[in-house]
This record gives C-alpha cells, sequence and structure tokens, in this order.
C-alpha cells in the first residue's frame, strides 16, 4: 500500500496534511506520484532490498529470480521480514529479466556467448540429425537447471549449423561406398572397415 500526504493546497486539493492511500477510488484520478511538489510519499516500513537496490515497501509487489529459472512475483507481507523467500528479489520483472541475460555465458560450436539472448540453433548427431531453435537464454537456465545437454550441439547461427551438417553428415549409402572403394581399387578389407565404422559412428 502507498500513502501519500498533501504539502501544498490546490483547488479540490482538501485540507493540508491530508492523507490518501492508494486503496481509495480518487487515488487514480490524483495520481500524487506525478506531483511529488505536491504531495509526499509517507514511507512504509521496508522490509527488502532488492537485488537491483531498491527498498522495498509492505504491500508492494516485487518479482522472484528462483532456482528453477523462472519469474514471479509476490506482494511483500511481514513474513518476508524474516527473510522467507527464495531466489533473488527485484523490484521489477524487466529488472529479474535483466539479471538473466546478464548471468548469461554459453559455449558454442562456433563462438562463445556472454550477457545477451540471442536464437541458438541446435543439432542433435546421429539419431536423426534433429534439429531445432532456442534462444541462449533458454539454453542457459537448462544448463543452470542441470538438464542433459551434452549430446547436443549449439550454434549461434543457421549457416554455422549447416555448416557442420555438411561436413560431419554421411551423404552416401552403403553400396556407393563400396562402388568407390573398388574403383578406387580400394583393398575389401579396408572398405568393410570403412563402412563398419560409418555405421557404427552415424
Amino acid at each position: 500500500m502507498k500513502s501519500y500526504k498533501l504539502i501544498k493546497q490546490y483547488p479540490g486539493s482538501g485540507e493540508l496534511g491530508r492523507i490518501i492511500t492508494d486503496t481509495i477510488p480518487d487515488f487514480f484520478k490524483i495520481f500524487p506520484d506525478k506531483y511529488p511538489d505536491l504531495w509526499e510519499r509517507i514511507p512504509n516500513k521496508v522490509y527488502i532490498k532488492s537485488t537491483d537496490g531498491v527498498y522495498l515497501h509492505e504491500g508492494e509487489v516485487c518479482w522472484v529470480f528462483n532456482t528453477n529459472c523462472t519469474v514471479t512475483n509476490f506482494i511483500i507481507n511481514k513474513i518476508h521480514l524474516n527473510g522467507n523467500i527464495s531466489g533473488e528479489i527485484f523490484s521489477s520483472r524487466e529488472a529479474a529479466e535483466k539479471y538473466l541475460v546478464d548471468e548469461i555465458m554459453i559455449v558454442l560450436e562456433d563462438t562463445v556467448v556472454e550477457a545477451k539472448n540471442i536464437p541458438i540453433f541446435s543439432l542433435l548427431p546421429k539419431n536423426g540429425w534433429d534439429e531445432k531453435e532456442t534462444t541462449s537464454l533458454e539454453l542457459w537456465k537448462r544448463i543452470k537447471m542441470g538438464r542433459n545437454i551434452a549430446n547436443w550441439k549449439y550454434f549461434s547461427s543457421e549457416a554455422d549449423r549447416d555448416a557442420y551438417i555438411t561436413l560431419h553428415k554421411p551423404n552416401y549409402s552403403t553400396n556407393q561406398v563400396i562402388q568407390a572403394c573398388r574403383i578406387n581399387s580400394v583393398p575389401t578389407k579396408i572398405y568393410l572397415s570403412i563402412i563398419k565404422t560409418l555405421h557404427e559412428e552415424y
């Protein structure tokens, strides 16, 4: 709850020293926070100082970055005086989301992403060479939460991912490999070993 005291009269303002709160209907007709020369904010008891350096009061909304990497909000009350909050606390959703982005540090196949939320192009070699898209923020959340991403490869551009596929994905059938080896007089033992290796890897 926000409270304001009238420190300078104006037509229709009422008596000097009048106190209003944001719980009354007239509050949003007056907008006292827009006229600090007329209305003085009466501070509530401070309960929490947010991670972004703002003092938050009872009845105000704050935002929390939880251990599961989600941003949620709640209204501050006396229970929170004892530190009954799990996660980083912020004065606004924008501040909480900026904190998430500023924490990003991911090593991709083609670059390192730091403090940026950008599109990410992922690839799962073998098993069909699945291609997906995500963002560096979502990928960072998975890493922070301990999700298994070891089998995936991540790129900052679709072109870099396509180049990797071109270089590593098998493009020839077993018969094509055999024909190429025979044409080039590759000994049977060697080309059978090549085919076996390809099947084991892909």
